[in-house]
This record gives structure tokens, C-alpha cells and sequence, in this order.
């Protein structure tokens, strides 16, 4: 089975794909229009590729981390057990820390207790963390909250919702 992956330009091109890279005032501008296509016929290949291209761009702006690491934990969460998965998501808020790697990091945890726990990171993150603008920052511990209220009165554990309902 053949698979697809998509990087940007400026991506590719900090990995030495396409060769020349463009003056620095168009790279923004061309990564953001151009898309590539690799095509890779296994699994381990593209993850190899992936993990090489995390571990080499750590010093590259957030952005850049955000959407790699959000492209390796959808292709690596069809190849792995939930142990595994727990811990590249674990690595993945550890190098690139935004909400949105968090929120894939929620989506993937599978157990009450698991979402519970990144739940309760996730909020102890975004208050520690200063986001701007700030709207956007309340907006994110709100759905947070809410989404840990729910898992609370899903689940069963009534007093519990109420208690962090409470807290909030």
C-alpha cells in the first residue's frame, strides 16, 4: 500500500529536499502556497523520514513543529500500541508545546483516566503559558474545561463534574 504525505515548501526545503532554498523574505509566502507530494511505499520509511525532519527543525519556529508533529502522531497512532502512542504524545507537548498538539494528544487518549490526566495537564499548561491574543487563551481553558465536565458526567462521576465545575 502506497501512502501520501504533504509538507510544505519551506519544511521541505530545511530537509534538503528540493535543494535550493529560496531568499528568506519569499520563503514564508512560498511554503504557505506550494505543497509537495512523497510518496512512500511503507510505513517505516515515512516515519523514519518524519522523526529525522522533528529531530532536525527543533530549533524552527512552533508553527513549523506544530504541523510535523501533528502529521507523525496521525500516521503514527495507525501503526502503534496505546503505551506508544501515550509516549510520543508525551514527547510531542514536550517539543511542541501549543494547544493544538495537546488537543490531538486528548483525541487520542482512549481511557477515562488518560483524558482525565492530559485534560489537567492541558489546563495547567494554558495557565502557566501566557497566549496571545488573550481571548484565544480563555477561549482554550474554556473548551478544556467543558470538555473535562463532560468526560466527568459521561463517565458517571457526577460529583466530580460538579467539583471542577466549581474550581473553574
Amino acid at each position: 500500500m502506497s501512502t501520501v504525505i504533504r509538507l510544505q515548501w519551506g519544511l521541505s526545503s530545511q530537509l534538503g529536499i528540493l535543494g535550493k532554498t529560496p531568499p528568506k523574505q519569499q520563503l514564508h509566502r512560498k511554503w504557505l502556497l506550494s505543497v509537495i507530494f512523497l510518496d512512500f511505499s511503507d510505513w517505516t520509511g515515512l516515519l523514519s523520514v518524519l522523526w529525522k525532519a522533528v529531530k532536525t527543525l527543533l530549533h524552527m519556529s512552533l508553527f513549523f513543529l506544530q504541523e510535523l508533529w501533528l502529521e507523525y502522531l496521525e500516521l503514527y497512532s495507525s501503526q502503534s500500541s496505546r503505551e506508544e502512542l501515550n509516549e510520543i504524545c508525551d514527547q510531542a507537548v514536550e517539543f511542541s508545546p501549543t494547544y493544538s498538539v495537546w488537543w490531538k494528544y486528548l483525541e487520542y487518549s482512549r481511557t477515562y483516566i488518560d483524558k482525565r490526566n492530559v485534560c489537567i495537564r492541558l489546563i495547567s499548561f494554558l495557565t502557566l503559558n501566557p497566549i496571545d491574543p488573550v481571548e484565544l487563551r480563555s477561549h482554550f481553558i474554556l473548551e478544556t474545561l467543558l470538555y473535562l465536565v463532560q468526560l466527568e458526567l459521561y463517565s458517571g462521576h457526577y460529583a466530580s463534574a460538579v467539583l471542577v465545575f466549581k474550581s473553574a
